[in-house]
């Protein structure tokens, strides 16, 4: 079984590169694959199509690894 990782990031973020190596110690911790995707986030616009809430942003399998990031609102914005 891989699990699909996705890390949404903003242009010069100091802590994806670490939240990247984190993701693969992690997987590598349960000897389980993943599908790693790296999402660039540039416009406002793809801020409201990946309901992106800030920078590093970890979803496992299309779920925010924050709880608190789950539910109907993001980025300030309903």
């Amino acid at each position: 079984m891989t699990i699909k990782v996705e890390v949404l990031f903003s242009e010069g973020c100091l802590r994806t590169p670490l939240t990247v190596e984190r993701v693969q110690k992690i997987s590598q911790k349960i000897k389980t694959p993943i599908d790693l995707t790296m999402v660039q986030i540039d416009t406002y616009e793809e801020i409201l199509e990946w309901s992106f809430i800030g920078s590093p942003t970890v979803r496992v399998n299309g779920s925010d690894i924050d709880p608190s990031a789950r539910g109907d609102s993001f980025g300030g914005f309903t």
